[in-house]
């Protein structure tokens, strides 16, 4: 019997993706998955359309709007499932890609996170449009402490082609080790809800690395994704979500990097603290939100921090090694 895969659909307001998404999981390959659909308090008849479309599927009313943290661990800890996927509405996956990245996880016992190569399509009216773009092979890091895709917008021209380890996995559609999530949680939080919603994948990566745990890429799963935040997209979305976004890369600083790293990368860490407050004054000052909400959460940080920190297993030398 191949091990169980929990796939946790997270929805908020993303009808006119669901179906497909759904349907894609429906179609998998891989003969034992455990399917739910988590609803995050929509108003758009997201929930509605689960019911009448998919009654045998796991639907799950939250009452507010869990964020990404909040709604993933909620799934995470009523399953029991030796692989756990988070899934976003919007990602559509080739019929293949569990059964790839199960097989992907299951070469090494300290593979702990796996993700595949995501394709960036345009939906309009229930269709996809492709774009021959690539929308993510992995997370990195770079020496300013920004992270971002890896091979987002590149051409899908056979770059990125070989398995690899990467600094962690997208968490668009990743797959983690249950193992792994229970070796890294903090108290009852896998992912830290105080993020709620982006970067949230990348502290669990940083904190996953920190206990020695690997991420592999394989370029053998595919799936496409709509992608409804990114660099081309951001001042669409709401100020909220750009003042976390914003505010969660010193989070992630706070509770996971070294000291001495800092004080090796301070010229391009100063060099873009610089940029990007000068850039908030001109441009969106509604971002130093961030700051001070940062400053507030701060000693919270620090709390879990001391955890994270007390259980590390590798250098400074190694984690090092990851930025770019």
């Amino acid at each position: 019997m191949q091990a169980l895969v929990s796939v946790n659909v997270l929805a908020y307001n993303h009808k006119p993706y669901l179906k497909g998404c759904i349907e894609a999981v429906l179609a998998q390959t891989y003969p034992n998955i455990e399917l739910i659909v988590m609803d995050n308090n929509s108003s758009d008849g997201s929930a509605e359309l689960v019911k009448e479309e998919f009654p045998s599927v796991t639907l799950l009313e939250n009452g507010r709007n869990l964020g990404y943290s909040g709604g993933h661990n909620r799934a995470i800890r009523m399953s029991r499932s030796p692989y756990f996927m988070p899934l976003n509405p919007d990602v559509f996956l080739t019929p293949t890609f569990i059964e790839e990245m199960v097989n992907a996880a299951e070469q090494d016992d300290r593979i702990g996170a796996v993700s595949g190569k995501l394709l960036k399509i345009e939906f309009n009216e229930g269709q996809w449009i492709e774009t021959g773009l690539l929308d993510s092979t992995g997370l990195v890091l770079r020496k300013n402490r920004k992270n971002y895709e890896r091979g987002h917008g590149e051409p899908d021209d056979g770059r990125y082609s070989n398995e690899e380890f990467v600094f962690g996995a997208f968490g668009a559609a990743p797959l983690y080790k249950r193992e792994m999530l229970e070796d890294v949680r903090i108290g009852d939080e896998y992912f830290d809800e105080d993020f709620f919603a982006y970067r949230e994948e990348v502290d669990l990566a940083w904190r996953a690395q920190l206990r020695g745990w690997r991420s592999l890429y394989t370029p053998k799963a595919v799936a496409y994704h709509v992608r409804s935040y990114s660099p081309a997209t951001r001042k669409q979305q709401p100020r909220f979500l750009r003042q976390l976004q914003f505010r969660n890369r010193y989070l992630l600083m706070f509770k996971n990097d070294s000291w001495r790293n800092v004080l090796r990368h301070a010229p391009y860490i100063l060099g873009f603290e610089v940029l990007a407050l000068g850039y908030v004054l001109l441009r969106e000052p509604y971002l130093l939100w961030g700051y001070w909400d940062a400053l507030r959460l701060l000693p919270k940080m620090m709390q879990k921090r001391r955890a994270i920190q007390s259980r590390k297993l590798v250098s400074d030398s190694y984690i090092l090694e990851w930025f770019v």
